[in-house]
């Protein structure tokens, strides 16, 4: 098989622009495959201060700084008792975080890493992955076929290369985000959150006087159909104490999208001759807001494993420390969750404090 690149990197996110921006600035002939169809709504506005680290070296920072995100100076929260608290980014080292225009985002990313040297592709649906013994092809609607002994899952949570290659996937809980964005009422730019008996919610304005509303529950809860959600929602909303002033309506009347938002991680996140990134490598609890930035920082370690070789040795010590990083987090996560007691006869929160006290 005659190879076209050294690495393939399926998914054009935040994990899959970063790895190809990674690689390519390390000589690395790589590309980008990405689906040209428009992304479904995925939760993920919100970046902490430290999205300043991947962003600093990648070589982005200055860019990011330019696009017109929104400061967010701290947050207000309603969690584990009536009255709300707040907390800044005054302290913060690496100063405030960012609500984003997350479209323009990943654009950005994604442009950076073509002015960096790796070959996007983009293609008219999902990429056809095959495998074999001299390596991977991968190739679209239009037969175009690339080659490389080397490719990186960046398909987010599913994960879609990776499951099919001996890897489980392992989910910690089956939460999911219903989320609306509408018009902000508010020029409050902290983010909310605010705990509830069935879950929790997540507010923000957003760039060009948007916001996002998201009710955060575990998907057995949740009624069947799309009218008895949206009854849900609305009266959930009306009950909270902060959330409800931050959106006035949602664009177009109330159209719900349902994200998937459990924390998990796959048994494996390297082979032989593929490594996972992002999502595709593990999900945290967006109570974080971590998720965009640990697909930058994944993206980052999995392209210096890479570049140096792909020795086996280094991809094993890649899973090994995504294996405890997940564990860090799932016990960091149910922490936080073990502070909301008030409902304690809620699946929703029995669940949690069960799974808490089960890894103690």
């Amino acid at each position: 098989m005659d190879h076209d690149v050294d690495v393939i990197v399926v998914g054009g996110g935040p994990a899959g622009a970063a790895a190809g921006m990674a690689l390519a600035v390390r000589d690395v002939a790589v590309a980008v495959v990405t689906s040209s169809r428009r992304k479904p709504v995925r939760i993920g506005e919100t970046v902490p201060p430290t999205i300043a680290q991947p962003l600093i070296r990648l070589g982005v920072y200055d860019a990011f700084l330019s696009d017109a995100h929104i400061p967010a100076p701290g947050t207000i929260v309603c969690w584990g008792e009536d009255e709300p608290y707040e907390t800044d980014s005054i302290t913060n080292p690496y100063g405030h975080g960012w609500h984003l225009d997350r479209a323009r985002f990943d654009t950005m990313l994604l442009g950076a890493a073509s002015r960096a040297g790796a070959h996007i592709h983009q293609l008219d649906g999902f990429a056809q992955v095959e495998h074999g013994q001299r390596g991977w092809s991968v190739s679209g609607a239009d037969r175009h076929v690339l080659r490389a002994p080397m490719l990186l899952d960046a398909t987010g949570r599913s994960a879609r290369i990776a499951t099919r290659h001996g890897a489980a996937r392992r989910r910690e809980d089956r939460l999911i985000g219903l989320v609306a964005f509408g018009v902000a009422r508010t020029h409050d730019h902290r983010t909310v959150i605010e705990a509830c008996e069935h879950g929790w919610w997540y507010a923000a304005v957003l760039p060009r006087g948007r916001a996002v509303t998201a009710f955060m529950t575990d998907a057995d809860l949740l009624p069947a159909g799309t009218a008895g959600r949206e009854r849900l929602w609305k009266r959930a909303l009306s009950e909270t104490i902060l959330v409800r002033d931050v959106m006035t309506s949602a664009a177009g009347g109330l159209r719900l999208h349902a994200a998937p938002a459990c924390t998990g991680a796959l048994s494996a996140s390297a082979g032989s001759d593929w490594v996972a990134v992002g999502d595709a490598a593990r999900t945290v609890d967006p109570l974080s807001g971590q998720g965009v930035t640990q697909a930058c920082q994944s993206a980052l370690h999995a392209a210096e494993a890479l570049a140096d070789g792909g020795h086996p040795s280094a991809l094993r010590g890649l899973s090994a420390d995504n294996a405890e990083a997940h564990r860090r987090d799932v016990v960091t996560g149910l922490g936080h969750y073990r502070r909301e007691t008030r409902w304690p006869r809620s699946p929703f929160w029995m669940r949690r404090h069960q799974r808490l006290r089960a890894m103690s």
